[in-house]
């Protein structure tokens, strides 16, 4: 309990280090879940995610990818 507390604390504190562990174990369905709908409405994200020459792409595409397999645990 107390280290997903601080993992909680150091996601919600740096956005640049959230970004980079949004799909990591320590995130439950339900909150990967928002993180897909908050990301289904940010044009940026989704350019990067949906345009394979753009350098973001492969993180994007990562992250997108990440978030969804903790949204739908098989």
């Amino acid at each position: 309990k107390m280290l997903a507390d601080l993992g909680e604390t150091m996601l919600a504190e740096d956005s640049a280090f959230k970004g980079s562990m949004s799909s990591n174990a320590f995130t439950s369905p339900v909150a990967a879940q928002g993180e897909i709908t908050q990301l289904k409405g940010d044009p940026q994200f989704l350019q990067q995610l949906q345009n394979a020459q753009d350098p973001g792409h492969k993180s994007a595409l990562a992250r997108w990818t990440g978030l969804h397999n903790q949204a739908h645990p098989q």
